[in-house]
């Protein structure tokens, strides 16, 4: 997937909400994308909470895709720590404008 196939890239929490969008960019937090995709929706786990315990139909949906969900362990992975160490240097980049 390439950042200009992403329809929505949200930002949840404090964090996400409150967040320089084009900061963020310029160091590389988040993808440089149009800031139209961008939503900042504050605090997504309460919503989400909210929407399945008030409905029935929702809260099956999450049932059945919690079953498809595989636990992977990043740290069994060899070149893991090779990736999150690069990960962790903030850095522009590439725009795909």
């Amino acid at each position: 997937m390439e950042f200009n196939d992403i329809d929505a890239f949200y930002l949840a929490g404090a964090f996400g909400r409150y967040i320089d969008k084009d900061a963020a960019k310029r160091i590389g937090l988040i993808p440089d994308i149009d800031n139209t995709k961008i939503r900042q929706v504050g605090n997504a786990s309460i919503e989400g909470a909210s929407i399945a315990l008030l409905s029935i139909t929702k809260r099956r949906e999450l049932e059945e895709l919690v079953k498809k969900v595989t636990h992977c362990r990043l740290e069994t992975d060899p070149s893991f720590f090779h990736y999150f160490v690069e990960g962790c240097q903030f850095k522009p980049l590439e725009s795909l404008k």
